[in-house]
């Protein structure tokens, strides 16, 4: 590990030093013309969020929850829950009467002719 860090600093110490690490002339040139396209896709960027960003403003404006037949459809769902609720159960029985009422009736499928009778 030593070994490969002493041949680093001799490669950087062949190039001009740790701040100088190429050598063409026209390097800060290349280096801006990267700056500019960086820096106009940036940019690009910003106003697409700040177009989305002022979409998804405009949509949030009228809650969900205020909309005419949204607030009609839950009425509705709660007033049928509560006659849901006040209604007896139609097919239930309660189990006195399965007591006293017993279903003696013998099935009558095809399902139940090799059962043991």
């Amino acid at each position: 590990m030593a070994t490969k860090l002493v041949h680093l600093v001799e490669i950087l110490s062949s190039r001009g030093g740790i701040v100088r690490t190429t050598t063409s002339d026209n390097a800060w040139a290349i280096v801006a013309a990267w700056r500019r396209l960086y820096w106009v896709q940036d940019k690009v960027k910003e106003e697409e969020l700040d177009e989305l960003e002022q979409i998804f403003r405009e949509e949030i404006d009228i809650a969900p929850v205020e909309v005419p037949e949204i607030v009609q459809s839950r009425l509705e769902f709660a007033r049928q829950h509560f006659r849901d609720l006040a209604l007896p159960p139609v097919n239930q029985r309660t189990e006195e009467q399965v007591i006293q009422q017993p279903n003696l009736q013998v099935p009558a499928g095809e399902e139940y002719l090799y059962l043991a009778q």
